[in-house]
């Protein structure tokens, strides 16, 4: 419905294993961004973050303002790969590699800037892996 896939991996892999897993499948189905997520999160929208104004009527305040994850998500997507100047980058000339998401549960990632860094060493198993220093 909203684009999202489900993909089953044909082992268990390391932390590294995965990361090259995701960008292998991203550079096979031409994707040049995707989201990853820790497998024990899920995404909710903002439903706590709802302040009714008083202003509008009961039907219209029921949704005043909601955005659901799927349109943030876009948001986000749309932000990151606009051609406008990023104010998020420290070095405007390198491609963004990643955005961040409450810490790291969720990310959007920029395949090309991973590519270039030649992708996960699968030798460092563990989370926060020489590739966080390659893109930092």
């Amino acid at each position: 419905m909203y684009g999202v896939n489900i993909i089953v991996t044909p082992t268990l892999f390391s932390f590294s294993q995965l990361q090259n897993f995701y960008l292998w499948t991203a550079i096979q189905n031409n994707y040049t961004t995707y989201f990853w997520g820790h497998m024990d999160v899920v995404a909710l929208s903002f439903e706590d973050r709802y302040k009714p104004n008083p202003e509008i009527t009961a039907n219209e305040r029921e949704y005043a303002g909601y955005e659901s994850i799927y349109t943030l998500a876009v948001k986000a997507l749309r932000s990151a790969t606009s051609s406008d100047p990023d104010p998020n980058t420290s070095n405007p000339n390198k491609p963004w590699a990643a955005r961040f998401f409450a810490y790291d549960r969720l990310a959007l990632v920029n395949r090309v800037a991973f590519e270039a860094i030649g992708g996960w060493d699968t030798h460092i198993p563990f989370y926060h892996t020489d590739v966080i220093c390659m893109i930092g």
